[in-house]
């Protein structure tokens, strides 16, 4: 599962942003996200000192946040790009 969320997550990095590509990259962030905490309850049950420094929960909470983060600005990017004035992109960023 750890793979396919990194996969998840190298194929929202190197998505060509033109088009529809924003939407989609955006989509892969958010679901990168999601399996990081899955894995999160899974590492849970794990018992201490017999997992790799992949799976500590502090780990795989950063990453789902850094993809959380990534899916963020490209929802900002979005409304930057079409155009959203000043006070729209200021609550978008908030």
């Amino acid at each position: 599962m750890y793979n396919f969320a990194v996969c998840l997550a190298r194929m929202g990095c190197y998505m060509d942003l033109g088009g529809d590509g924003i939407r989609q990259a955006s989509h892969y962030f958010q679901q990168a996200a999601w399996v990081f905490n899955e894995l999160m309850s899974f590492v849970a049950q794990i018992p201490a000192g017999e997992s790799s420094l992949d799976f500590a929960k502090e780990t795989l909470q950063m990453n789902s946040n850094l993809c959380l983060a990534q899916a963020q600005y490209l929802f900002f990017r979005k409304g930057s790009d079409a155009g959203l004035p000043a006070d729209k992109l200021a609550e978008v960023a908030a």
